[in-house]
Order: C-alpha cells, then structure tokens, then sequence
C-alpha cells in the first residue's frame, strides 16, 4: 500500500488505505463477480466521508476491471472501515483466467491501483498480492 497526500500543518493525519480481502460473490451465464474489501484507516478525531474509490485491477498481468465506486461511507474518528467494492467480470474479458473458475480453483498474482477520495483527500493506493478465491 501507498499513501502520498500532504497534512494540513501537522494537525490532519493522512488515512491508510490498504486492500482488506477478495470474496467471490458467484458468477452465472455472464460472468464472475467477485466482492474488493478496501480498509480504511482514520487516525483524526473527526469522522471522515470515503466519497469514492477508482480503481483499475490486473490479475496475471491482464487488465480485467476499473471503474468508480461511489456509495459514501462514514469511517469515524480514530476508528476504521471496509467498504466492499462490487467487480463484475465478463466472461469475454477474463479470457484465459477462466479456467481456474471452472474447476473452483482460483489463485494468481493481482496488482491494484487507483485512489480513494475522503473530503479533502485524494488518497492513491497501489497493491501487489495473490487472489486466492479457494478460502
């Protein structure tokens, strides 16, 4: 996880934002879906509004989804949340990662990024790691 923004003279602290899991949601004739788990970390003593989140996801090196999510969640004071991310995958566009699908046996290597938006922050985020669906 990345996070780059500037506080405001010491007195607003950055939020963390880290990928929290990877749930498959089920998948019918069209595609899969599959549920993103984005942690939110707030170390201020103000509650924070996650406005959005964009977002581009690589699995295996392919580019498979990026979109926004923009359902506002409340992350409080000192506290955290997660705020889980519908992904919706073609089939046609998952192309050679199918497999693992069909025989309910899926891990590979993923790479996300993008940023998320709390008020004043824009917060980018970049994350390395392995879906591992057979949990």
């Amino acid at each position: 996880m990345t996070s780059a923004c500037s506080t405001m003279s010491g007195i607003v602290k950055d939020p963390e934002v880290r990928v929290a899991e990877f749930k498959l949601a089920g998948f019918n004739s069209e595609g899969v879906n599959i549920d993103l788990g984005i942690n939110v970390k707030n170390p201020n003593a103000v509650a924070l509004k996650l406005d959005e989140v964009e977002y581009a996801l690589n699995v295996a090196g392919e580019k498979v989804t990026e979109g926004v999510f923009d359902k506002g969640v409340n992350i409080p004071a000192g506290g955290e949340g997660t705020v889980f991310i519908p992904l919706k995958f073609n089939f046609a566009s998952v192309g050679n990662l199918l497999s693992g699908f069909m025989n309910r046996s899926f891990v590979k290597d993923y790479e996300l990024t993008g940023a998320a938006k709390l008020g004043i922050f824009s917060i980018p985020f970049s994350q390395k790691g392995t879906i591992d669906l057979n949990k």
